[in-house]
């Protein structure tokens, strides 16, 4: 099976974020412990910098790709865009690719072009 967890953790001050952890495992105690262990090695700590705490919102087991597209972890944000740094895949497993779409540099909200318009 496929699970993806979500995550939200808090540095010191009032720094908080949120991140997903995605790995193949045999079933939902075996996740568990897998996201667990990961989270406890130097690699997960560096990559959180600081993280006093992380807390686990859900899992979500996946058990075959969807043949259509499927939201996964929908967020929104009232009011003006916040303050945030980021990095899709941080520690780059093997076999995963990124492709960014926002450009090389920094781009303001009101310059980027949108993907879909409504």
């Amino acid at each position: 099976m496929l699970y993806i967890g979500h995550f939200t953790y808090s540095r010191e001050g009032h720094d908080h974020g949120t991140f997903q952890l995605v790995v193949a495992a045999k079933d939902m105690e075996d996740v568990e412990q897998v996201f667990h262990d990961y989270l406890a090695s130097a690699k997960a700590r560096q990559l959180l910098e600081d993280a006093e705490r992380v807390y686990l919102d859900s899992i979500v087991e996946i058990d075959s790709i969807p043949e259509t597209p499927a939201f996964i972890n929908l967020q929104l944000f009232h009011g003006p865009v916040p303050s945030f740094g980021g990095s899709d895949f941080p520690d780059g497993p093997d076999g995963v690719h990124v492709f960014g779409w926002a450009g090389e540099t920094q781009v303001s909200e009101e310059d980027r072009e949108p993907f879909a318009t409504f």
